[in-house]
């Protein structure tokens, strides 16, 4: 997640398009959460649609059961898309 908000940070500097409104969905909200997180600065505001807000995700994921089993191939994912 690191690499991929620096990787957008870098790409809003590049193209000067500080503040922007960042728009994402499902994988990419989650990006878009962290970026908001991590760099409210370069923002006018996050607009996410099927993406918890971390916070929420995280403790939905240690208290509720069936969050916890609908998120499994949140598991898998990660685990294909680490480093080799």
């Amino acid at each position: 997640m690191s690499l991929l908000v620096e990787d957008l940070r870098a790409l809003v500097e590049q193209l000067q398009l500080a503040p922007l409104t960042l728009v994402g969905h499902d994988w990419d909200g989650l990006v878009a959460w962290a970026f908001a997180i991590i760099c409210p600065e370069q923002l006018h505001g996050p607009v996410i649609t099927t993406a918890s807000h971390p916070t929420l995700l995280d403790r939905a994921m240690r208290e509720d059961p069936e969050q916890h089993e609908a998120s499994q191939f949140t598991f898998l994912l990660a685990d294909a898309l680490k480093p080799w």
